[in-house]
This record gives C-alpha cells, structure tokens and sequence, in this order.
C-alpha cells in the first residue's frame, strides 16, 4: 500500500530564459561574489533586459533566413556598400571581416549582401543557435567559451565548414573571434589577432578571398566597463545589439585575392595581411567613437 505524505510534491523549475543563461555565462566570477543580486538588480534594467527576452522570444521558431530578415527590419539600419561588385556572384569565396560592431555586424552583412549571396554562411558564436535553432541554415557554429570547447565541437566546425565550401558558399568570418577593442592610448579602433583558420581554408579550396572593412563601433559604455570588469562589459551584448536600432553602417569590400597567388605561403603572415587590409577599408584612424547616436538616421534599404 502507497503511503501519502499529504504534502504536495515539488513542481518541476523552468529552465531559465536563454537570455538569463547567456548573460550569467557572461558573468561567472560575478556570479559567485555576495554582491551579484545588487548587480543583477541594478544592471539588467540597464541591459535592457526585458526588450533582449522579448527579442529572442519572437526570433526562437524561425528559419534562419527569417530570423535574419526580422532582426534586419526591428533594427532598421542604414547600410552603405562601397565595392559590392567585387564579391563574386557565384562560387565558393571568403570574405574576412574587422568585428567592432558586434552582433549588429553580422546582420548589417545579410542586409547589405543577401540580393547578390544568398547562400551566405556565417562563421559565428554557437550562441546564435542556442537563441534560434533555424539559424543552423546560416551558422558555422564556433564555441567562444574556452571551457566548453571540445575535440567534437571543433571537429564539427571544420566538418560544416568543408561542406559549406563544397556547396559553393559565400562564408562569412571574424577572424578575430571578438568584438574590436579600444586603444586608449592610440585613441583609434584595434583588432584582436586575427586566427588563421579562414585563411588556411581558402587556400586549400583555393576560394578566393576578400578583405571587408566595416565601419562602425560600440558605445562608450562598453569600452569604459572593459577598464573595470571584462565580465561586466560582456554582459552588455544585449544592450549593444538594441542600441545599434536606425545606426549607419559602412561595408566597404576589397578586391578578392587568390589566396595562394597573391597572399604569403604561410597561414599566420597570409592572415595579417587580410588584416591590415580590412582595417585600412574600415578608415580606421586615430579618432574618438562617436557619440551614441550622433551617427544614426532612420533606416532605409
């Protein structure tokens, strides 16, 4: 005979949001301080949190080429192109790219390069896919936490990534693997070193591969919390996404190049030299970031 306690069993707890997961991903060593539910309760309103979970909510069930059109009209952004013409209309190609625009810059691409490559494939953070499952149509997924990093996750990348040049894609990658930081000092923009993986793919296809400089940046809030907390500044990837709503962005490609032709024989100094020329079509010199906002308008196509 079964004996009844009389109280009623727990309930099973919700998974926590996916905007919650990838913030407190964000903030480990925070969250194991005794302050973290001050800091939680005063910056997340800062984040804007609600709007982040009310973005990934309507995002979650669509294909990734719808994700990415809806994100591209909420955001409403102006993107000029300098130099479209030089990205090959069919066939497999590179296109490697400066990142200081975050998140924003992947969309700003699809906007500006859809009509001419929509087969375009993003090398891009795993947690795109966590947010929109349909974004795997799009996504070459990399893991960017280093103790989440496996044997199979990267054996997965390079898989996907071997099938998206065989299928004759446009593969799109931030080499380096973050978003652009500000010099103080120099008072201008800078790369993270660029990683040679994208490189050495080109060259074994022998794609050809275009340098793109894109022109933007992210607030003074981000760069001034990079000189406090590594961890606070990661947490605002939410709010840098919302804050780029009507911004402008410059996407300005260069000639493609044939890697084993018209680059170095070796991976690391081929890489640079993409480098060098994505920032020099991004103009970036010494200068302050703009104000918030002070480079926006309303977005048109």
């Amino acid at each position: 005979m079964t004996v009844e306690s009389g109280e009623p069993s727990a309930a099973p707890q919700a998974a926590p949001h996916i905007v919650d997961q990838l913030i407190e991903e964000r903030a480990v060593r925070l969250r194991r301080s005794p302050l973290w539910p001050i800091v939680r309760s005063a910056f997340y309103p800062v984040l804007g949190y609600r709007r982040a979970v009310e973005v990934a909510d309507a995002i979650a069930g669509l294909s990734g080429p719808d994700a990415m059109n809806w994100a591209q009209d909420f955001l409403s952004m102006r993107v000029d192109l300098d130099g479209l013409s030089h990205v090959p209309e069919h066939g497999a190609c590179v296109i490697l790219a400066n990142h200081p625009g975050g998140i924003a810059d992947g969309i700003a691409l699809w906007q500006g390069l859809r009509a001419r490559r929509p087969d375009m494939a993003f090398f891009a953070n795993l947690d795109a896919i966590r947010v929109c499952p349909g974004l795997s149509d799009l996504i070459i997924p990399v893991e960017w936490r280093a103790g989440a990093r496996s044997r199979e996750k990267t054996r997965e990348t390079l898989r996907q990534a071997v099938t998206a040049f065989r299928q004759d894609r446009c593969i799109v990658v931030f080499p380096a693997g973050q978003m652009s930081q500000w010099d103080w000092r120099a008072r201008r923009l800078k790369e993270a070193e660029w990683m040679p993986t994208a490189v050495g793919l080109a060259k074994k296809f022998n794609a050809p591969i275009l340098p793109l400089g894109v022109d933007q940046r992210m607030s003074w809030m981000f760069y001034g919390l990079g000189q406090v907390n590594e961890e606070l500044k990661h947490m605002t990837v939410f709010h840098e996404l919302l804050a780029k709503k009507r911004a402008q962005y410059r996407l300005a490609f260069g000639p493609p190049l044939d890697p084993n032709a018209d680059l170095p024989r070796e991976e690391d100094a081929a890489t640079a030299a993409m480098r060098a020329r994505s920032e020099h079509l991004a103009g970036w010199v010494p200068r302050s970031p703009a104000r918030e906002g002070a480079e926006t308008r309303p977005g048109d196509e």
